[in-house]
């Protein structure tokens, strides 16, 4: 399993890298190229050395994707999910909450959102208000009291408000917010 590394951590172990490359060991000396030049695939005339700051980015992604898909060969993931998540996402947890790596993994989620695309189906293990597998994003963040609205609680499937493969959406019980995420964009296939 790959963990968080520190900013400080990563320019250290950046440092020492340069070093060993234009001195071949570990004391300083002056840099031939630009370490951003260095660090550019050799198809356009770098070394094709991997920035760590990037490469600890994707890797920790990776962990948060585990979590999204919810991979149930991880014990890391199951636990995530019984004892940080519990009834909320990723999307919607309180992000300031947990240990300095966990919510370093957190802030990755914004990165990601954009780049995620949710199959529908039957609905059955995706949050109605918590994932953004709509195309207006996370729906409890654009209608926060939609809950108290349909009478449809927070933690609902999407498969709540589907029924023998129509949308069912319950009539809006609050008159101040009739607005429902199909009927005012006329679409719900994301």
């Amino acid at each position: 399993m790959a963990f968080v590394l520190r900013k400080g951590v990563i320019r250290i172990i950046e440092a020492k890298m340069r070093s060993f490359l234009w001195q071949g060991g570990t004391g300083a000396g002056m840099a031939k190229v630009a370490w951003s030049d260095v660090c550019k695939p050799m198809e356009v005339g770098g070394q094709g050395i991997r920035q760590l700051d990037a490469l600890n980015r994707a890797l920790m992604s990776r962990h948060l994707w585990a979590v999204l898909k919810r991979d149930q060969t991880s014990i890391w993931v199951t636990w995530v999910i019984a004892h940080r998540l519990k009834t909320v996402t990723v999307w919607t947890t309180n992000i300031n909450v947990g240990s300095w790596s966990w919510r370093k993994i957190l802030r990755l989620h914004n990165q990601m959102l954009g780049r995620v695309k949710y199959s529908v189906g039957t609905g059955e293990h995706i949050k109605l208000w918590q994932d953004p597998w709509h195309h207006m994003g996370v729906l409890i963040h654009r209608f926060p009291r939609g809950p108290q609205a349909t009478g449809i609680p927070l933690h609902a499937d999407l498969a709540m408000v589907i029924q023998n493969g129509e949308w069912e959406w319950p009539e809006i019980l609050d008159t101040e917010h009739r607005e429902n995420p199909c009927t005012s964009t006329g679409d719900c296939n994301g």
